[in-house]
C-alpha cells in the first residue's frame, strides 16, 4: 500500500524474482490494473516467469470485464506455456458457468490442452465443470454423460461435485452412480 506508483512500475519489470512473496505481491499489483491491453501484457510477460500454479491461480483480473477477461482466457487457451493455458481456463471457470453463453465458453476450456492434458489442467477442467453443475445443472450433465469428454476430467467433475456443500443431496446420488458407471465401463 506504501509503494508508490513508480515503484510499483519498476518493481512489476524485475522479473523472475527471488522470493515467493514477491511473487504474490506481483499478482496483487497485476489484480489491480484497469486496461485490458495492458493486463494482457502484464499477464504475457509475467507468466514467462511464472513457476507456481499457486501464484498463477491469483491473477484475477477483478476490474476487468467479463467479455475482456474472457477474450485474454480465450487466447491464452492456445498458448503454449501450461501456466497460461492453466490460467485461461481459470478465468473461464471463474466467470462462464453464470452466463447465458456459458456453453460456448465450457466448449472452448474443455477442449484446451496445453502440452498435454496434465493432472492440473484435468483438476481445473472438473473444477470448471463441478461450478457448472451449481449453476446451469442441465449443461453439466450434458457435459458429463457425453462420451467424447475426457473419462478422466468427468471423474474429476464428479469427484469435486461429491464433495461440493453447493450441490445437492439428489444429483450427488446421480453422480456417484454415473462415477460407477464411468469406472466399470474402463473394466
Amino acid at each position: 500500500k506504501k509503494m508508490t506508483p513508480v515503484q510499483k512500475t519498476a518493481f512489476l519489470q524485475e522479473k523472475p524474482h527471488l522470493y515467493y512473496e514477491e511473487d504474490l505481491l506481483h499478482v496483487r499489483l497485476l489484480n489491480e490494473l484497469r486496461d485490458p491491453q495492458e493486463a494482457r501484457s502484464a499477464a504475457e510477460d509475467f507468466l514467462c516467469a511464472c513457476t507456481s500454479w499457486a501464484i498463477t491461480d491469483g491473477l484475477s483480473f477483478r476490474y476487468l470485464s467479463d467479455e475482456d477477461l474472457l477474450s485474454m482466457a480465450s487466447d491464452f487457451l492456445q498458448n503454449e506455456n501450461e501456466y497460461a493455458v492453466r490460467l485461461g481456463l481459470l478465468w473461464i471457470l471463474k466467470r462462464a458457468p453464470k452466463r447465458p453463453d456459458a456453453r460456448q465458453w465450457v466448449d472452448l476450456a474443455l477442449q484446451a490442452k496445453g502440452q498435454n492434458d496434465t493432472k492440473q489442467l484435468i483438476d481445473i477442467k472438473g473444477w470448471m465443470l463441478c461450478e457448472v453443475m451449481i449453476y446451469k445443472p442441465d449443461l453439466a450433465w450434458s457435459i458429463l454423460e457425453d462420451p467424447a469428454i475426457s473419462r478422466d476430467v468427468r471423474l474429476r467433475a464428479i469427484a469435486k461435485c461429491v464433495e461440493s456443500l453447493r450441490i445437492s443431496n439428489d444429483d450427488k446420488e446421480k453422480l456417484r452412480a454415473l462415477r460407477k458407471k464411468l469406472k466399470e465401463a474402463k473394466r
